[in-house]
């Protein structure tokens, strides 16, 4: 055969290791070889970006309590876990989440800042909402409760917080990856639209909130995958 491509295929794999290529046809063979197998090439470019997203009123983060299904919108802090009803549920939105619809997720945690010091044993879980597009949150009785959970779920057992006004590593979640990645990849999710996150538990830490210090309300930091991904399947040149 002329084609040099073709003829390549065609060489006695006993007598490879006889046979002495040109750089040239070494390439050609190594390229046909993964086409072959896998019928699949992808060029890849890491890129590794991230964003920051703060709670930026005081309706996107709210309390409800777990007892009464009574919610509220106004609260100058978040007691995360319990307050003194008993457990209660916190939940975040936050807003204009710039990223496309499947983007792989490196990592992400919120940011919280000390509103008072707690010290006592605290184990907490955090959930995302399971939907494209996370709706405003309201003051209807059972709104947090009634919404949908992703099936990623985050433990997390904080240390003491021991000085108002820090927002360190202390005052960090571990990272909540698993859950965003689930987000995003919900089915028609789009870049710009809302997510909700929330905390349960027992015990407490006592959190800013945005109708407490706005500056220090919480903030969601994303690590994520800015790639650009070419993928070439059977069937097209290269």
């Amino acid at each position: 055969m002329n084609d040099p491509c073709i003829s390549v295929s065609y060489i006695s794999l006993a007598n490879l290791r006889y046979s002495i290529f040109s750089k040239w046809q070494v390439f050609v063979l190594f390229k046909i070889a993964l086409v072959l197998s896998l019928n699949l090439v992808l060029f890849e470019i890491a890129s590794a970006a991230s964003i920051d997203i703060q709670i930026s009123s005081g309706e996107d983060d709210s309390e409800e309590s777990i007892p009464n299904g009574s919610v509220s919108l106004l609260s100058s802090d978040l007691e995360l876990g319990m307050d003194k009803r008993g457990e209660q549920i916190v939940a975040m939105r936050f807003n204009n989440v710039n990223l496309a619809g499947n983007t792989r997720i490196f990592s992400a945690y919120i940011q919280f800042t000390v509103d008072e010091k707690k010290s006592a044993p605290t184990t907490l879980l955090i959930e995302g909402e399971a939907t494209n597009s996370a709706a405003p949150l309201t003051n209807t009785k059972f709104d947090l409760s009634r919404r949908s959970r992703t099936v990623a779920n985050i433990p997390w057992s904080p240390p003491p917080w021991l000085t108002v006004g820090a927002s360190g590593p202390d005052q960090q979640t571990p990272n909540l990856g698993p859950i965003i990645q689930e987000i995003v990849n919900q089915p028609d999710w789009l870049a710009g639209n809302s997510l909700v996150l929330f905390v349960t538990g027992s015990g407490v830490r006592t959190a800013e909130s945005f109708n407490g210090v706005q500056a220090s309300a919480p903030v969601l930091h994303i690590e994520f995958d800015g790639a650009t991904i070419s993928r070439c399947r059977r069937g097209c040149k290269y």
